[in-house]
């Protein structure tokens, strides 16, 4: 079956006097952007002499072209280095200012964190599992720096966002949907092979286990929480799990961070910024089902997608042993696909985004009385049969 709608919303970066284009022509009034080249020429000719390459450049890197991409926390340049290899530049955005921290040094230092737990992260991603994240290169995590603000070099990948390729195709296959789904898949299923036992951002950490170890949040107001040892700690409230859990790796917003060729393969997953780990009530094995942002999709078809992406989980899982990751954990993360609890750990998640409507609180609340009438039907049966067999319940 084939389908020629899909939702394309208007870019907020085309709105007039967007701040992350404000921002750009404040790098280039400074003369920043000559910076920027001579900083990523710096540090390509550092990796070359360290790797005992004969240099014969007869040039420094350069803009490679015109066209800038935005986000409202940061802008990219696309840069062109004297081995004709293309890198990024990714510099945080200073003129953006939505904040619930008040103090100046204490946000300058959130941010920082905020910062190198995506390069940590990034880096942790793309060592350990086959998930195409760009290589880093060289970054700065303070305002010290020649530029002002943070910044990183990495690689460039050439792909496009959703909805490219349907946007160039006219057309969206069942088949392409699938596809895309499978690959997503398949990066959860890499993700969950690495748990963890806190919730929080990873950061690196000099001598822990895969070079990194778990930090504080820093949520989207930039404030700083955590890290956690079990999902009440971090909700405040149970959905129903045992508190001895493992955590693992969430991309925090991957449905509009995937970078795809005319093939529907996924060429690059970016923007690690915010990813943290999880409880496996929160883990989520099909992260973003496309079906469901197409208009004329069906909610029999977007569900039919999810139970295709937990039979392929659990093909993937097949015959792994606990020496990989414990079998009831990956019991756990199958279980709670489509669940109360998990819904319930989705909004939990989500509140303190500034997107969050009154919607959600109401959704919310109906979610957890759902859940709290389950769990005392649960419990009464519970003590029905106890009391038959003359037994005492078991507590929880």
């Amino acid at each position: 079956m084939e389908y020629s709608d899909w939702l394309n919303p208007r870019p907020f970066q085309d709105d007039a006097g967007f701040i992350g284009k404000v921002f750009a022509a404040k790098i280039r009034e400074s003369g920043l952007e000559e910076v920027i080249c001579r900083l990523a020429t710096e540090i390509w000719t550092k990796q070359h002499m360290q790797q005992d390459h004969q240099l014969s450049r007869s040039q420094d890197a350069v803009l490679d072209t015109d066209e800038l991409w935005f986000g409202k926390r940061k802008v990219l340049y696309r840069l062109r280095m004297p081995d004709n290899s293309l890198w990024m530049a990714r510099l945080h955005n200073t003129l953006y200012n939505k904040t619930a921290v008040t103090d100046h040094a204490t946000r300058m230092t959130n941010q920082m964190l905020l910062f190198e737990s995506e390069v940590a992260t990034m880096q942790f991603v793309r060592e350990n599992t086959q998930i195409p994240v760009p290589k880093v290169y060289g970054y700065d995590f303070t305002y010290k720096n020649v530029l002002g603000t943070p910044y990183i070099f990495m690689e460039y990948i050439a792909g496009k966002p959703y909805p490219f390729p349907f946007s160039e195709k006219g057309r969206i296959k069942d088949a392409d949907l699938i596809k895309i789904q499978t690959q997503l898949t398949n990066f959860a299923w890499q993700l969950s092979k690495y748990p963890f036992d806190k919730i929080g951002q990873l950061r690196f950490g000099a001598g822990a286990e895969g070079g990194v170890a778990i930090g504080p949040i820093i949520d989207r107001k930039e404030r700083l929480y955590g890290p956690f040892t079990s999902s009440r700690a971090f909700r405040g409230h149970s959905t129903g799990i045992a508190q001895r859990q493992c955590m693992n790796l969430k991309h925090a917003s991957i449905h509009y961070n995937l970078l795809f060729d005319e093939q529907c393969t996924i060429v690059g997953v970016i923007d690690w910024e915010w990813t943290q780990t999880v409880p496996v009530d929160s883990f989520k094995l099909l992260p973003w089902n496309a079906a469901s942002k197409m208009l004329l999709y069906r909610a029999e078809d977007v569900a039919r997608h999810e139970q295709n992406s937990v039979q392929q989980f659990k093909a993937l899982s097949a015959g792994v042993g606990s020496a990989v990751i414990e079998r009831d954990v990956l019991e756990a993360m199958i279980s709670f696909q489509g669940s109360l609890p998990q819904s319930i750990a989705r909004y939990l998640e989500e509140y303190n985004w500034p997107e969050v409507r009154r919607k959600n609180y109401n959704q919310l609340k109906e979610l957890i009385s759902k859940l709290t009438s389950s769990f005392q039907l649960s419990n009464g049966r519970a003590e029905e049969r106890s009391a038959r067999d003359g037994q005492k319940p078991a507590s929880c």
